[in-house]
């Protein structure tokens, strides 16, 4: 699974490059940020909790702190990939005003 999404996340790099490198530099390090956090998570402490299952099994607690900083990461890349793109588009739009209505 882990070299899967290493692919997806290479062929995601190489399509979308172009766009990256157009948008103004801080935004670009954000979402390159964004990226790199979420990729820890999902790629790099899946192994690690993968390998931690085979040692310690998965009701062990040292698995239990690996998978919740796995979640952690994860959520966190995403986080920062929301405040980046609301904050592009306020910078990009400083008129735009969204209503909610019942």
């Amino acid at each position: 699974m882990g070299y899967s999404l290493c692919g997806i996340a290479f062929s995601f790099g190489l399509t979308y490059f172009k766009f990256l490198f157009r948008l103004p530099i801080k935004t670009r390090n954000r979402l390159i940020l964004a990226g790199v956090i979420y990729v820890s998570g999902a790629l790099v402490m899946e192994l690690i909790g993968g390998k931690i299952a085979e040692q310690h099994g998965t009701d062990a607690l040292v698995y239990a702190i690996s998978y919740s900083i796995e979640e952690t990461l994860e959520m966190l890349g995403i986080a920062t990939l929301i405040y980046t793109a609301t904050t592009y588009i306020s910078e990009q739009f400083p008129t735009l005003s969204i209503q909610i209505k019942d």
